[in-house]
């Protein structure tokens, strides 16, 4: 993820001049940039790259966006709420309105500069000696039952705490915890969130490349780099995994070994230090801060300021690691919702209901929808290796499906390959739910007829008791539903290749369909009793028409002779079921059902059989050639 650099130059005022809000200094911070996602820059702390430090960049001052490895850079317009203009950016010296930043390249607003890096930049691969091995080690139960010296610094964890916690995302965050910390602790002088590899070199020697995520610094002279000491950063993250501490001597020798080079003077009677506190959540960030303090080293007075500072850092590490856990808790519940029906994901916010639902399987009155596409095996076969391509028009299918079904209140039980299983009843009973059921599998084939594959869909549309709730192993136990009911309506979506039709209903479906308000809504036609593959009992099964005409698909059904056409469909059917077969094939041969694809279908039955019914023959309705 690239990183944006960004380094302030506060400069000392002279005599008479106001004096600036910060110390005189370099401050230095980089902040991620999350790909497709729009950041503003300003001095505002709102902001998301926010520059408190410099008062010539205005309160809201531009607009941030990654286009790959390029950041696209916008100066704001006039607004209502920021009426005057804001202040210039430069890009390669030239005041511009917008441009496109590259990789290592910078632009400047009034004192500071920001430069797009691939990373945040790691330190330089020397040896330091900043911290030998005799650091003060404190674990966090110990910091806990330790009292603040200063009870002030307490009352300042209250609104950092309101503020991290308002994070709902990662990128941001450390910057806000070093900005906070830094405005709250006025003797520290640096503050930084830094990253240890995934791998720390063994035994007391050796060193760490460490990566500072996010500093906030300051010092007297222009160029000055903030550089932890890895070795203490080494023993608190790799040796010890407690909040460590080191107090740097006095003598000049270890002057260029402080954490901060050049950025304090150093004079008698002072003590600088630092503290490494790592966080104990499994990752490899931790916090580190440092600072000098104006008394004697090793004095009460010291020693005290540098307790309360290494407690206030745990506290504050203990802070981040409760909003990224939220963070990462939501993250999670977001993508487990992605595993659940959309209109059961809102029934996650009440857990003890919902968890007795799914506690074991309900037997309940069930309207289950079955819906497949045809040809799809084949077509795969010869798109061959490009699944992409395959399955593009079989994704916009399955997007289809699911979305009928939920709109109408159901609720989509999961795919069988390039099918779809929808369900209606569970975990609430719906008054209409055969309609809404019914309403779904017409709008389905209404959109899919004509534009998948080999311009074919079949519907089955059953009602039934079922068991329903969290079916399945120990391992995986989705949402399903188990019952004859269920494989009926498989049963009745095979049937409708046999008819050459769109939807086939159950007689319990067809029945409630035939109310008598819903004559106008859904038109139906019996298509005779027959006995389901694999099962015994009988059954009259049913047409359902769409609810509009459809191109290319023929059905006297949608037409304004449908009263008339059914009277005689009626009649041809019912000498059908009784054996008379001849009277049967005469009434079908009818120029109404010349092109009717059951009615063919029904005569080429008959003429295998030669038109007379066998004894004790039961109708199972399969595809003939």
């Amino acid at each position: 993820m690239p990183v944006l650099e960004v380094v302030t130059l506060v400069p000392a005022r002279g005599p008479g001049e106001k004096p600036p809000a910060f110390p005189p200094g370099e401050y230095r911070l980089y902040r991620e940039l999350p790909p497709d996602l729009e950041l503003r820059l300003g001095r505002d702390e709102k902001y998301d790259v926010a520059v408190p430090e410099d008062d010539e960049v205005s309160r809201f001052n531009a607009i941030l966006k990654v286009a790959g490895t390029d950041l696209l850079v916008e100066r704001r317009g006039i607004l209502p709420e920021f009426p005057d203009p804001p202040a210039a950016i430069y890009y390669h010296g030239k005041p511009l309105g917008s441009f496109t930043l590259r990789l290592n390249e910078s632009f400047q607003i009034g004192r500071t500069t920001f430069t797009l890096r691939a990373s945040a930049v790691p330190l330089p691969p020397k040896l330091d000696g900043t911290a030998p091995q005799q650091v003060q080690t404190r674990a966090r139960e110990e910091l806990q039952r330790t009292a603040f010296a200063d009870q002030h610094l307490a009352t300042k964890l209250y609104p950092i705490w309101g503020r991290l916690g308002a994070y709902t995302e990662e990128s941001g965050l450390f910057d806000r915890m070093v900005t906070e910390l830094h405005n709250a602790l006025p003797r520290v002088q640096a503050v930084a969130v830094v990253l240890r590899p995934d791998v720390c070199p063994t035994g007391p020697g050796g060193d760490v490349e460490v990566q500072v995520l996010a500093a906030k610094s300051h010092g007297p002279a222009k160029g000055e780099a903030f550089r932890p000491s890895r070795k203490l950063v080494k023993a608190a993250v790799c040796d010890h995994f407690k909040s460590c501490r080191y107090e740097w001597p006095t003598d000049a020798n270890a002057a260029t070994d402080m954490t901060l080079t050049g950025h304090i003077a150093r004079q008698p009677d002072t003590a600088p230090w630092a503290v490494c506190t790592p966080f104990q959540d499994g990752s490899n960030f931790a916090l580190y801060l440092t600072g000098v303090e104006p008394h004697a080293p090793g004095s009460p007075l010291a020693r005290a300021v540098q307790d309360d500072y290494q407690k206030f850092a745990e506290v504050a590490v203990q802070m981040a690691e409760s909003v990224r856990d939220t963070i990462r808790l939501k993250r999670k519940l977001a993508l487990a919702e992605l595993a659940w029906p959309t209109p059961l994901r809102k029934r996650l916010d009440d857990p003890d209901k919902f968890g007795e639902q799914l506690r074991s399987a309900h037997k309940t009155q069930i309207t289950v929808l079955f819906c497949d596409l045809r040809g799809y095996s084949r077509y795969a076969e010869q798109m061959g290796d490009d699944l992409h391509a395959s399955f593009a028009p079989v994704q916009r299918a399955l997007e289809v499906m699911s979305a009928a079904v939920t709109f109408n209140r159901g609720i989509v039980a999961g795919f069988r390959g390039d099918a779809v299983l929808g369900f209606w009843g569970w975990p609430e009973p719906l008054d209409d739910q055969i309609e809404r059921a019914a309403s779904a599998a017409q709008s389905i084939f209404e959109q899919l007829w004509g534009t998948i594959i080999d311009r074919r869909c079949g519907l089955g549309l059953t009602h039934g008791t079922a068991l329903v709730g969290r079916l399945g192993a120990l391992d995986l136990a989705p949402v399903d539903l188990y019952g004859p009911v269920v494989n009926l309506a498989f049963r009745l979506e095979e049937m409708t290749k046999a008819y050459g039709v769109g939807i086939v209903v159950s007689d319990v479906v067809a029945a409630r369909l035939r109310a008598d308000g819903n004559r106008d809504r859904f038109r139906l036609r019996d298509l005779g009793t027959v006995v389901p593959r694999g099962m015994a009992n009988p059954l009259t099964v049913s047409e359902l028409a769409p609810s509009t005409p459809i191109a290319n698909y023929d059905s006297w059904l949608n037409g304004p002779a449908y009263v008339g056409r059914l009277r005689a469909w009626n009649e041809a059917l019912k000498r059908f079921n009784s054996g008379d077969w001849e009277d049967a094939h005469a009434r079908l041969d009818a120029n109404e059902f010349a092109v009717d694809s059951a009615a063919l279908y029904l005569k080429k039955e008959m003429d295998l059989l030669n038109r007379k019914r066998p004894p004790g023959w039961k109708f199972t309705p399969r595809k003939l050639d």
